[in-house]
């Protein structure tokens, strides 16, 4: 009894193996894809790049512009320390 059931385990393993490979392998796609299709799919594929490139230039440049914000902080508060209020 224990015996067919290692082969029943194998014999599934080696149907899963085959089954992958048919679904991987590559085979001939009998398709037209008309030139407004083209077109349309090669705008979506550009805007959706567009997007991920804008979001990662915005997610890079916020602690940036922060950084640029508090250095403008500390140099307008350091330029109204030394004007004293008296004018030359």
């Amino acid at each position: 009894m224990k015996h067919s059931s290692v082969r029943s385990g194998a014999a599934t393993a080696w149907l899963a193996v085959a089954v992958g490979l048919c679904l991987i392998a590559p085979s001939a796609a009998f398709a037209y894809v008309g030139p407004g299709a083209g077109i349309t799919m090669i705008g979506t594929l550009i805007g959706i790049v567009v997007v991920i490139f804008g979001a990662i230039g915005a997610i890079l440049y916020w602690p940036i512009r922060a950084m640029l914000r508090k250095k403008r902080a500390a140099a307008k508060d350091g330029n109204a320390g030394s004007d004293n209020g008296t004018a030359s």
